[in-house]
């Protein structure tokens, strides 16, 4: 076994029960595999132990009775060979400073958040690795693509990008946690896969606004195919490739984002064409939607950058 292989077959740390830690846990188990989904809500920590479900955040999903719930830091991180970030973007630094001193000198780090810290825009790749050890900060693989948690969680077929510099790391991940249902596609551009992944959640709200002033299908394909050339520019500014971004991790979330009934993004977006406030919408919600901090960072960008994004600019100033 190579030394990336023997890692992939140890145990895998999930940080973050929300919807998509969740959803991964239930989905990724397979036996002999050991799984820990860590978590800071005690509420959250024991409804997982006592019916083996997520009701706050994802239910109606089981979570195998072998996947460990743990809310210490140190014993969730206890011999991680991969530790998978499924916080939301702005909890990010703070987890990744805080399990730090837990983290295994040769454990793959696997980062799931969708987003860009608000300053100075990082990606976060970039975040997680200005906080770890200098061991595991040179290992971070980026997993993205259409993977709503509700569809993951019940095991519906899901393709994914995995981005690192290094192959033999996304390979490592992939050999670790690929399912006949959950598959894998190889990439060396993680800054196109973070920015897709990233600013596909803020046109998800417009697509949103269309559903919500009940625009019809042209104007919201009109709007995404605008949107999409929109993503390039930023994937381009942020180091990125056009050809990552129409991949899975940009087109194809951005369908999955902007369509389906179950996303939070276009669910806040349609509450807004109805005209509803953001602070109204949001004020029930137990989930982040992480468009809001999106269309913040298209803002910045454009203005540091001279970028022409008008589509994501009128959706910032409509959330604002």
């Amino acid at each position: 076994m190579s030394a990336a292989e023997e890692r992939s077959s140890a145990t895998v740390t999930i940080l973050g029960a929300g919807s998509l830690g969740t959803a991964l846990a239930a989905s990724l188990w397979r036996s002999g595999r050991r799984f820990r989904l860590w978590t800071i809500e005690e509420d959250v920590a024991a409804s997982l132990r006592t019916y083996r479900e997520n009701v706050k955040y994802l239910p109606g999903v089981k979570v195998p009775k072998d996947v460990g719930v743990e809310t210490d830091l140190g014993a969730a991180m206890e011999d991680a060979g991969i530790v998978i970030f499924a916080v939301p973007s702005h909890a990010i630094r703070e987890v990744a400073h805080r399990v730090s001193p837990f983290m295994p000198s040769d454990a793959i780090v696997v980062s799931a958040a969708k987003g860009l810290e608000r300053e100075p825009l990082l990606r976060m790749s970039e975040v997680i690795a200005q906080e770890l050890p200098e061991g595991p900060a040179s290992r971070i693989v980026v997993i993205a693509g259409p993977s709503l948690a509700p569809e993951v969680g019940d095991g519906v077929p899901t393709g994914v990008d995995a981005a690192a510099t290094d192959p033999g790391l996304a390979r490592a991940v992939r050999m670790a946690l690929a399912m006949k249902r959950f598959r894998f596609r190889i990439r060396r551009d993680v800054a196109g896969v973070e920015a897709g992944s990233a600013f596909k959640n803020l046109y998800a709200i417009g697509a949103g606004i269309c559903d919500g002033l009940v625009l019809g299908y042209n104007t919201k394909a009109a709007l995404l195919t605008k949107a999409l050339q929109e993503m390039v520019l930023c994937a381009k500014t942020l180091g990125g490739k056009s050809s990552t971004v129409h991949g899975l991790s940009g087109l194809g979330d951005l369908i999955a984002t902007a369509s389906s009934p179950r996303s939070r993004n276009r669910t806040l977006g349609e509450h807004l064409g109805r005209g509803h406030k953001v602070v109204e919408i949001t004020r029930g919600m137990v989930s982040v939607t992480e468009g809001v901090d999106a269309a913040y960072c298209a803002h910045e960008l454009a203005a540091r950058h001279n970028l022409r994004i008008p589509v994501a600019e009128m959706i910032y100033r409509i959330l604002n």
